[in-house]
């Protein structure tokens, strides 16, 4: 009996206590830090295909940077669904691993550079044929550097 009011009343704790805000903004952070990522893994591949879909569809509206459209997006999302966070959520989360994926495709780039220089020397011809390797997608400590956003919508 005891063992079923524990449970009963740690249940109804945590369902009044949670934070659906936080654990977004908690969510939203996943891809910038340090290690293997599997929501960046699993997530963030459909995340990036879709934006660059959404951009190849409209390519003079700037999805991820114009402010005035970023917020024409959230103003239209909450009149559609009466929920501005998860605009808000996925507009970070799309953010952030673009950052990710920069980060990776930049830190790749300079790793093939450095086997071309010690393979190869100045010869890039014979680098092409012989420099594909795959990517690698840990992330050392501290994690990569995001930028801070404004507070969560309402």
């Amino acid at each position: 009996m005891d063992a079923i009011l524990s449970l009963a009343l740690g249940t109804s704790t945590a369902l009044f206590s949670y934070d659906s805000t936080q654990f977004y903004t908690n969510l939203c952070q996943a891809p910038l830090l340090p290690g293997k990522s599997l929501i960046y893994q699993t997530a963030c591949p459909a995340i990036l295909s879709c934006l660059k879909d959404l951009q190849q569809q409209h390519p003079n509206m700037d999805i991820r940077h114009n402010p005035r459209v970023v917020l024409q997006l959230q103003h239209q999302a909450k009149q559609a669904t009466g929920d501005a966070v998860t605009f808000w959520a996925t507009h970070v989360m799309a953010h952030n691993c673009t950052l990710r994926e920069v980060y990776l495709r930049q830190r790749h780039e300079r790793k093939l550079k450095q086997q071309q220089q010690q393979r190869f020397g100045d010869d890039n011809s014979s680098f092409k044929e012989h420099g594909n390797s795959t990517m690698d997608t840990f992330v050392p400590y501290p994690g990569i550097k995001g930028r801070d956003w404004p507070n969560v919508p309402k």
